[in-house]
């Protein structure tokens, strides 16, 4: 079963998202912020994290560039990241590409 874990501070947001994936048949997790979540991530090696790109402690974008630096998701094994947010602009375009890397 593919584990996916949301990121994602509205509650209710996070909830529809869990009680989706769940219904799907996936094993599915959250957490209220990028802090807690990097740090489950870590714990749980998920085959794909959400994360929701403006939130509190940690934002997506932290997120983004901490997981790949975690102990147990490197090197050998990276979670594919999903930031949700429309991304507005040019250089809110370039700064998400950069940040993943591109």
């Amino acid at each position: 079963m593919k584990k996916i874990f949301v990121i994602e501070d509205e509650a209710q947001t996070r909830k529809l998202f869990l009680k989706w994936l769940k219904a799907e048949g996936f094993y599915a997790k959250g957490a209220q912020n990028g802090l807690i979540g990097v740090q489950r991530a870590d714990e749980e090696l998920p085959d794909l994290i959400i994360s929701e790109i403006m939130m509190p402690k940690l934002d997506g974008y932290s997120v983004l560039t901490t997981v790949p630096r975690c102990a147990k998701t490197q090197p050998q094994r990276l979670s594919p990241l999903f930031l949700t947010r429309p991304i507005t602009g040019r250089h809110g375009i370039l700064y998400a590409l950069s940040v993943a890397g591109f």
